[in-house]
């Protein structure tokens, strides 16, 4: 078999050296060892640590070698300290014997022919806080050579979250002052270590009346009733501060919380009387606990709605309403059973004359997809989305149709509070010879023309810009044109000859000079047709 290994960095891993010595001790060898200080790391209050070294030509009949973590030597129950490099397979002290490997060793001492890989914990050899940490190997008689290591230091900790607290009307029905409502808190430990000093505590609103003797604690299904006094069990109920108070888990008592492990859940229950006569009353019980590997001290709190993201207080709403007109508009249905507000289900809960439609969300507002006639001049198109009047809606699904006939354009441009008829291109204004263009500031219709690249001029107009800057159309003159222009229809001078404008005022003796450079300037083009 020749052995191979794939070395995954983590933390600071390196090969640390080879130790050549020779293989019989009645040689006597020098004793080579070798360190390496590990950096790049923090250790957290509750934590596990392990380590998995592989090594080369260590075997079991040889002793004298050594693996240290921080000065002290590493062992397990098949890696002896004076002969950790032994020939094994081990995963914490267990032999490993792959069910995919070809041959399949057994990973016992001498089994893997001159290859090491084993696993070591290694928490009890260092601290919370700490940062760095110090590896080392040695041997007296054995060779070796220590191929890698990898470390894994992982945060251990109890989790509380997600934990679910429900009210039950007793009474049945809408909650109605005297009503007794039951709340149930029940808290899982989801997280990767037993939690310690777990203690439950939960302070009544002023609209809750505590019912004396209602407490209970314990797994969920085998709830064991407890005294409202102090001191006699480990839960109690304290009038003064209107607090229910429960220690929870495994050795709780009176007096300290006790310890639930991985996966364990606990169950609070207890009684209230509704004493105020409408409204709502909110209800959060919180837990508080530390980790049993030494992680700090953490608060959760309950959860009354699940279907929203963080923890929710559990809500009771008391007797809102007998009928729609008694519902704010938020919330604009009565229910008839539970006499509380809720969603409206159609229009005809929605009984504000403003705010006729019944949306999606449960609220009311102007229109909707399937009441969009309520909306008339000058906001005729109904926004779905917002479930308001509009003049116009954009989008290639949208409603521009009071925009077509527009002089603004006939394109609906959303705006930061109301849509408008509009334009996004010449094209949008008219042809290219509208003598209108696109303010792209305004997003309007503008009378105007552009050299180049947009809407020129109508015929016998020029446009007084030679690039794609808004201009103004202005009559042609008899002469000819300004240089550039062919007309003003945006294509620039293409039609030939010349393309220069006579002025039509030069004074005094420049008239004469100019009209004698015409007149020369004619007659050198005779000259060259012939």
């Amino acid at each position: 078999m020749t052995p191979w290994s794939l070395r995954i960095p983590l933390l600071a891993v390196v090969a640390l050296a080879a130790a050549p010595a020779a293989a019989d001790p009645t040689l006597s060898p020098p004793k080579p060892s070798v360190e390496v200080t590990l950096t790049g790391f923090f250790v957290p209050d509750g934590f596990a640590a392990r380590m998995a070294a592989f090594r080369y030509e260590g075997d079991s009949i040889y002793p004298g070698d050594h693996f240290t973590f921080n000065g002290t030597q590493l062992t397990n129950a098949r890696n002896p300290a004076d002969n950790f490099f032994n020939g094994t397979r081990t995963y914490l002290g267990s032999a490993v014997s792959g069910v995919y490997d070809v041959p399949r060793l057994s990973g016992e001492p001498g089994s893997m022919a001159g290859y090491d890989l084993d696993t070591v914990d290694f928490t009890a050899l260092l601290q919370p806080g700490a940062t760095q940490a110090t590896v080392g190997a040695d041997s007296s008689y054995d060779v070796f050579m220590l191929g890698g290591f990898v470390t894994s230091i992982t945060s251990l900790a109890p989790s509380f979250g997600q934990a679910q607290k429900t009210a039950t009307d007793l009474n049945g029905g809408a909650a109605l002052q005297g009503d007794v409502l039951e709340y149930s808190i029940v808290f899982t430990n989801t997280g990767n270590d037993p939690s310690v000093r777990t203690v439950l505590t939960d302070v009544l609103e002023p609209g809750l009346t505590y019912m004396p003797n209602s407490l209970k604690v314990g797994p969920p299904g085998a709830l064991v009733a407890r005294t409202d006094a102090a001191g006699d069990d480990e839960a109690e109920y304290r009038a003064a501060q209107r607090t229910v108070t429960a220690r929870l888990g495994t050795g709780a008592t009176a007096t300290p919380g006790g310890s639930l492990a991985v996966g364990a859940a606990v169950e609070v229950r207890f009684r209230a009387a509704i004493a105020v006569p409408q409204g709502q009353v909110a209800n959060q019980a919180v837990l508080k606990a530390s980790g049993q590997s030494g992680g700090s001290e953490k608060t959760y709190l309950s959860d009354g709605d699940a279907t929203q993201v963080g923890e929710q207080p559990t809500i009771v709403v008391i007797y809102e309403c007998d009928a729609d007109a008694g519902c704010p508009p938020a919330k604009p249905r009565c229910d008839p059973t539970t006499h509380t507000c809720g969603p409206c289900q159609g229009d005809a809960n929605c009984h504000d004359a403003a705010k006729p439609a019944c949306q999606p969300n449960g609220t009311c507002n102007q229109c909707s997809a399937s009441n969009d006639t309520l909306c008339v001049d000058p906001e005729p198109v109904c926004d779905v989305t917002s479930g308001t009047c509009v003049l116009c809606t954009p989008g290639p699904a949208g409603d521009a149709s009071e925009c077509i006939n527009d002089p603004d354009g006939p394109r609906c441009v959303p705006g930061p509070t109301v849509n408008h008829c509009g334009c996004f291109v010449d094209a949008d204004c008219g042809t290219s010879q509208s003598g209108r263009v696109c303010d792209s500031s305004a997003e309007i219709c503008i009378d105007g023309c552009r050299g180049e690249g947009g809407n020129g001029c109508p015929h016998g107009f020029v446009c007084t810009s030679a690039d794609t800057t808004v201009g103004q159309c202005v009559p042609q003159d008899d002469g000819g044109l300004p240089p550039g222009h062919d007309g003003g229809n945006g294509t620039g001078n293409q039609g030939g000859g010349c393309g220069c404008a006579v002025p039509r005022a030069v004074p005094g003796g420049a008239a004469l000079l100019a009209l004698a450079l015409v007149a020369a300037f004619t007659r050198r083009r005779r000259r060259r047709r012939r």
